[in-house]
């Protein structure tokens, strides 16, 4: 939004103004703002303003993200992580405009990515970054140049804002391979400038770039048979037991930091502990799943009784798991199957 401040100083500068911008409209130039100029717009001295908020230099500082972790299998220009600064909450004035001119937002430093249409690279190899301007419309991807157009009579100042919604977006991108791990800072990237520079931008903190080790099992499915048994083979406490094992074999530039293994189940509805049995096998029994030589037991969608593994460098880790058939409140088991699925989800850092 264009606003008029002030009037002509006098006729005479109005009159050479007019007649410069008719001539040569080199004239035409936008700048930032003086002292002077901030100090009366934050006073309320100048007429039909939006805010009263004014700057010389307005400072865009984005929070990088502390980590990142990249599947293995990301293809070039897929995204590795976003961040945004805050809003500027609201209309700000960063400069004044005579006969028009332009507002130019480019990198610093930045070199164009090869591969990546959009994307500058950060310095660190594989890893580019696309830099958005967003206000209310379609965010304006950098480098980009807006056009401030003539308005008014020749020779009129009018201040401009950046609106209340604007904000910078940082999207990191995939441009190429990726060390193992890699820290990306970004202190100083980009601005936009008219005659000076009126805004700068700016990551602060640090980002660790992490490629995660490409995991699989060695059995996607696992089927238990627990045989025959009679009422008196099981309790509440034990019951029959049949093993579940299970191993993970990763490869990649780096081994898994840590493995998290959680049960998604239906709990039974006497003991949540247990996995409950089909509504049509036999009543009054559950399932309990738990590891082996820790005891500890995994709890259906319970993620507070996660077995945590940690491989040391390892790129291979083996599950030992057990499934015991047990009671499940004071009522006699019925005759049926044992007919239950589960999942296990192996979660990798």
């Amino acid at each position: 939004m264009i606003k008029r401040f002030g009037t002509f100083k006098s006729v005479a500068t109005c009159a050479v103004l007019a007649g410069v911008a008719l001539s040569n409209t080199a004239f035409a130039a936008c700048s930032q703002l003086s002292a002077t100029q901030v100090q009366a717009i934050q006073k309320g001295m100048v007429d039909n303003l939006e805010s009263r908020a004014a700057t010389q230099l307005y400072e865009f500082n984005v929070s990088l993200p502390a980590t990142a972790d990249i599947d293995p299998d990301l293809a070039i220009g897929g995204t590795i992580a976003t961040a945004e600064s805050p809003q500027i909450g609201v209309r700000t004035y960063i400069m004044v405009c005579i006969n028009g001119g332009e507002l130019a937002w480019t990198f610093t430093s930045a070199n164009r990515s090869a591969t990546v249409d959009g994307a500058y690279e950060t310095g660190v190899p594989g890893v580019g970054v696309k830099v958005s301007y967003v206000n209310t419309g379609d965010p304006s991807l950098l480098e980009f140049t807006t056009k401030v157009n003539p308005t008014g009579l020749p020779g009129q100042e009018y201040f401009i804002g950046l609106g209340a919604r604007g904000k910078i977006v940082f999207q990191f991108v995939k441009t190429g391979p990726i060390a193992s791990e890699a820290t990306v800072t970004l202190p100083s990237l980009a601005r936009a400038t008219a005659t000076s520079p009126v805004v700068t931008i700016s990551g602060s903190g640090s980002m660790k770039v992490k490629v995660l080790p490409k995991c699989a099992v060695n059995a996607n499915t696992l089927d238990i048979d627990f045989g025959t048994f009679g009422p008196r083979d099981v309790s509440t406490t034990s019951g029959p037991t049949r093993p579940v094992n299970f191993n993970l074999t990763c490869s990649g530039p780096t081994p898994p930091a840590s493995i998290t293994a959680t049960l998604a189940a239906t709990p039974d509805t006497t003991n949540r502990k247990l996995i409950k049995n089909s509504d049509t096998g036999a009543q009054n029994l559950g399932i309990q799943l738990k590891e082996t030589s820790s005891g500890k037991m995994l709890v259906p969608n319970d993620i507070t009784s996660a077995i945590v593994h940690l491989p040391g460098g390892a790129k291979q880790d083996a599950f030992a798991l057990e499934a015991t058939v047990l009671r499940t409140g004071t009522a006699a088991p019925t005759t049926g199957k044992i007919d239950a699925t589960a999942t296990i989800t192996l979660s990798i850092l």
